[in-house]
């Protein structure tokens, strides 16, 4: 897999791919806008939908003279299987094509999302949760800035988890926060359920790219927690 700095033009695309949760999400995506995504919510159907997706935006770049340099893969935490399904089909196609893969933390793609499309107050607080079922959860927290205040772990929610919080504005998102905060009816000032999709970050993960940064996807294992698997 080659590594190093990619040289970005208006006809360079860049192909995400998101399997750590139930939903199956790629997307094509620019400097300036995202092409095409493919998402398919049918639980555990990465596997027969991944390349075809891929096939598909692939094609579309191609249409419209766009070279693809580069793919963002969803590095996790989540579905065990679903993060080694989505590792493996961006392994296979950098080595066929040598172009770089570069790993996003899933909780850190929810929470730059989250700040790129919402006015927060710069005292509050983020908190991405994924679902890990039996009332587990995936889940780190950011600042509004987006600097990690807690590293990305396993856990069960208590009542007594976020009451350093309580008095200061909690932003919690992603498919495990509804679930599991109503049941301990935390007074939160939103709930905001969304589907994980790594294309959330492009904003973030192309300014690193420009810097000349490119992490890349060096072991076979995907990152995940092992109190739950699916």
């Amino acid at each position: 897999m080659a590594t190093g700095a990619v040289s970005i033009s208006e006809r360079t695309a860049f192909l995400a791919v998101e399997t750590s949760s139930n939903v199956c999400s790629l997307a094509l995506f620019t400097a300036s806008e995202i092409i095409a995504g493919r998402t398919d919510t049918e639980p555990n159907a990465h596997a027969k939908q991944v390349a075809l997706f891929a096939k598909e935006l692939l094609e579309e770049a191609k249409q419209r003279g766009l070279q693809v340099e580069a793919i963002a893969l969803s590095s996790g935490p989540g579905s065990y299987t679903g993060l080694r399904i989505g590792a493996s089909f961006a392994k296979g196609y950098a080595f066929a094509t040598g172009k770089p893969i570069i790993a996003i933390s899933t909780l850190e793609a929810l929470a730059s999302g989250f700040l790129q499309s919402n006015a927060i107050p710069s005292e509050a607080t983020i908190i991405p949760m994924i679902d890990a079922g039996r009332m587990e959860v995936y889940t780190a927290s950011y600042t509004s800035q987006l600097k990690e205040l807690s590293a990305p772990e396993a856990a069960i929610i208590t009542p007594e988890s976020f009451q350093k919080l309580l008095d200061t504005p909690a932003f919690f998102i992603g498919n495990g926060a509804p679930s599991v905060l109503k049941q301990y009816h935390y007074p939160t000032p939103l709930f905001f359920l969304s589907i994980v999709w790594l294309v959330i970050c492009k904003k973030s993960l192309l300014s690193g790219m420009q810097r000349g940064g490119l992490p890349t996807w060096h072991t076979g294992n995907p990152t995940t927690s092992n109190p739950t698997t699916h």
